[in-house]
């Protein structure tokens, strides 16, 4: 019986250039297609830096990549700017599920709505703020929106204090080292907030 891998050391979490200038332009909206002719690599490596960098902080999907490295400080936040007129709730909680990476499915389940309305509400986001995918929404829910820590209200947890304890969401397990799931979790979720509210 073999033993339990060793947890990565955390120089591991951080991105590697490569990565840096693929979740630059990711956070910019570009689709796999541009970042490829641009940086000339294959569509194929992109998706495997991507895959990388969400097991490394234990996330799902490029906004939610690009959200935690938002987080830990390793892509550079946007600067801030006024949008005009405020944001609902409903679209600070659309902001947020995105940011976290939470699919249609589980907004819906979370905001007791069908999929369909949760579908419609990511659209209706992202046509008014004129984002081209999920990530820009991110970058632009940091530029219009600000950032401050509240407590975790997403569904993430840390499952009982053991040695090797995994985060979970809603009870699933989430994939990724422990190490790096901590470290995501430790900074709290953002809660994106109007740039009339605190900040």
């Amino acid at each position: 019986m073999s033993a339990r891998p060793a947890r990565p050391p955390a120089t591991l979490l951080d991105l590697t250039p490569a990565q840096v200038r693929i979740a630059t332009k990711i956070a910019q909206g570009q689709s796999t297609e541009t970042i490829a002719s641009d940086l000339t690599i294959t569509a194929g490596t992109i998706n495997v830096q991507m895959k990388h960098c969400g097991q490394k902080l234990g996330v799902r999907g490029r906004a939610a990549v690009v959200h935690a490295y938002f987080v830990t400080g390793q892509l550079q936040r946007p600067e801030k700017a006024a949008f005009p007129g405020a944001f609902s709730g409903e679209e600070i909680k659309t902001w947020r599920m995105v940011a976290t990476g939470a699919m249609s499915k589980d907004y819906a389940e979370k905001a007791s709505i069908s999929r369909n309305e949760a579908l419609r509400r990511f659209r209706a986001l992202r046509e008014r703020v004129k984002a081209d995918n999920g990530p820009c929404l991110v970058s632009l829910g940091w530029r219009y929106g600000g950032a401050r820590r509240v407590p975790r209200r997403d569904g993430l947890r840390r499952s009982p204090s053991r040695p090797g304890a995994q985060m979970t969401r809603s009870g699933r397990h989430v994939s990724g080292s422990c190490q790096a799931i901590h470290l995501y979790a430790n900074t709290e979720c953002i809660q994106l907030v109007t740039a009339c509210g605190v900040a």
